[in-house]
């Protein structure tokens, strides 16, 4: 057996060139479909000229499913001068799946401090919702704007139905956890202040944290300005004017990006469902990057699934991916979120969504 298997190798490599370039064949007995724990698979791989890395992935996660085991993916390059063909990377073994698992995870953890940071140094998850279209990059800052970037930190707790503007806004991206800031080569984001509801930024001062001029100079001035540092002084002045004409999200004061700040705007949100939709959500700001960064914490883009535009929130989301990965070559995946319908794990991901191949 072992010398007809090396005549076949070696009447394989001894036509002409062209047919030696193609591939041989080997027949191997079928296998009971009941037990695919006990088959000898080594590793899941893709062909690097052709793509491949999101079917493999998809293989190994059926493969999960049944067996609980989790095998490397292996990238297989034949174009390699030294003929070591075969190479694991790290990146390629975090698939959508895991992706959405730790979004879940994060959504769900409800703790206040990260080891004596603040929560989003952990848990939570910062979400971005933006436009999208020709002429820009989604991810990048406004360029005109003098305010920072304006996030939302979600979190089971939260109590949020929809995302931003009563659910006007379909697409968007999440960043990583703080703590990874300015490490592995990502850019040192900086969150500069938080707002339980809607806070208005657009108008305020100092990069959106400070007051808003047009309406309350001096009592939407920071929090810590006006010595407001409980829950119930920061509800006492916020409901101090009344919900018609957004008022008391004008008046309203931010808080710090401390530990102690930082807790205070999550739990100032005692009841979102009675305020205006369009100002349900809690706001963050962080302060702007650099336009067309590669070094962006971005890990994934989303769409907002159980809405009346979900279709036109998929649609954007494939665009930006599409797009970023074409500048950057980085492939981010897309993640579906259900706030509504999701339960405890609003974030799911499904290869069908994506709109690229890598």
């Amino acid at each position: 057996m072992a010398s007809q298997f090396q005549a076949s190798l070696q009447a394989h490599n001894g036509v002409d060139a062209a047919h030696t370039a193609t591939r041989n064949e080997l027949l191997i007995a079928t296998w009971p479909e009941e037990t695919p724990e006990e088959l000898p698979i080594e590793a899941f791989f893709y062909n690097a000229s052709l793509g491949g890395l999101l079917n493999a992935q998809s293989l190994r996660h059926a493969y999960a499913l049944k067996t609980s085991l989790r095998l490397p993916i292996v990238r297989v390059d034949f174009s390699v001068a030294d003929r070591n063909i075969f190479s694991l990377r790290e990146a390629d073994q975090v698939d959508g799946w895991d992706v959405a698992a730790e979004l879940n995870a994060r959504y769900n953890d409800l703790t206040y401090e990260c080891a004596g940071q603040a929560a989003y140094y952990c848990n939570g998850v910062l979400a971005r919702m933006v436009g999208y279209g020709a002429g820009f990059h989604s991810w990048n800052p406004n360029p005109s704007s003098k305010t920072a970037v304006s996030f939302s930190f979600w979190r089971r707790d939260m109590k949020m139905t929809h995302a931003v503007y009563g659910g006007a806004a379909e697409q968007g991206f999440v960043f990583r956890q703080a703590e990874y800031y300015g490490t592995q080569g990502i850019y040192p984001l900086v969150l500069l202040c938080s707002f339980p509801y809607d806070g208005g930024t657009s108008i305020r001062a100092d990069k959106g944290c400070g007051d808003t001029p047009g309406y309350f100079p001096v009592t939407s001035r920071p929090c810590s300005q006006q010595g407001i540092n409980t829950v119930a002084a920061w509800s006492a002045h916020y409901f101090s004017q009344p919900v018609e004409g957004a008022k008391r999200f004008y008046h309203q004061c931010g808080f710090e990006s401390d530990q102690e700040g930082f807790a205070l705007s999550l739990l100032s949100r005692v009841d979102p469902q009675a305020e205006l939709p369009s100002h349900q959500h809690n706001e963050v700001l962080i302060d702007t990057w650099p336009q067309n960064s590669q070094a962006l914490p971005i890990e994934a883009f989303i769409y907002i699934y159980d809405q009346s535009r979900m279709l036109a929130g998929l649609a954007g989301a494939q665009f930006i991916q599409k797009d970023y990965y074409r500048e950057n070559r980085i492939a981010v995946p897309v993640v579906s979120v259900a706030f509504r319908t999701g339960g405890a794990n609003i974030f799911s991901y499904h290869p069908s969504d994506q709109a690229i191949s890598y």
